[in-house]
């Protein structure tokens, strides 16, 4: 008899994993348990509260009320991959948002620089998902009343940086399977962890394939994230673990 899983928050970083994380969230808590992605925004954090799995691309000003009494996790990935990934799975999906069509209607260098704040001109709605996103979802993010250019960078990475203290766990897209099987080994249920390829971006270019000048504005729009990441895999490494279980597939997303 498998125990009951904990009341849990997954704050759900684009491109990071997250719907594999999904997948597994309602092999143990149910459809009718999870919420996941822009439910939200629908819902607000009182109907979130009532789910015993919360998850979605809030950040973590919108999550923070949510994390007392749950265990808490998220997931961070290279920012340059993720960049990469960001863009190339736009340009596949058929449905009709801001973001697809972008991706869709510019080159990659183009949509990159839809990222920057040039001064004196106001910044384009994609700038949150393109520079330093994941910095900013741990900061404030989708859902809190602090927009990106509200705070110097600085203060923004200082920012998520102490957020990051907050999570029971710290996961890497890079290592999916082992910190999957860590986190669902922590809040119970089912003990086994299954991690299917979904969300795949499909014939992208590697990283040495780009040119120097996109390679430039990777590095330009995720200067904070990458610091963040860093930081984030030396904390989480320096955390004693315990816990250790087979896992049934070892496929990353």
């Amino acid at each position: 008899m498998f125990q009951k899983p904990r009341r849990a928050v997954f704050l759900h970083i684009q491109k990071t994993a997250g719907t594999s994380i999904m997948m597994m969230a309602r092999e143990r808590y149910g459809l009718d348990g999870v919420m996941s992605h822009g439910d939200f925004i629908s819902l607000g954090r009182e109907g979130c509260s009532r789910y015993p799995f919360v998850s979605g691309h809030f950040g973590y000003g919108f999550a923070e009320p949510l994390l007392k009494g749950r265990y808490a996790f998220t997931f961070l990935r290279d920012p340059v991959e993720r960049l990469i990934s960001l863009y190339w799975f736009s340009r596949a999906q058929t449905g009709d948002n801001i973001l697809y069509n972008a991706a869709k209607r510019f080159s990659f260098d183009e949509f990159l620089k839809l990222g920057r704040c040039l001064e004196g001109e106001a910044s384009h709605p994609l700038r949150p998902q393109i520079w330093n996103n994941q910095t900013y979802q741990l900061a404030h993010g989708y859902g809190s009343n602090v927009g990106i250019d509200d705070c110097e960078p600085k203060t923004l990475l200082s920012t998520a940086k102490r957020n990051l203290r907050s999570f029971d766990y710290i996961g890497f897209t890079e290592t999916l399977s082992s910190d999957a099987a860590k986190i669902f080994q922590s809040i119970g249920g089912s003990s086994t962890v299954t991690t299917n390829k979904t969300n795949v971006t499909e014939r992208r270019p590697a990283l040495e394939h780009l040119s120097s000048c996109s390679v430039a504005l990777l590095k330009e729009m995720t200067e904070l994230d990458r610091e963040l990441y860093a930081n984030a895999q030396a904390y989480q490494q320096s955390r004693p673990w315990r816990w250790w279980m087979p896992i049934r597939s070892t496929n990353i997303v």
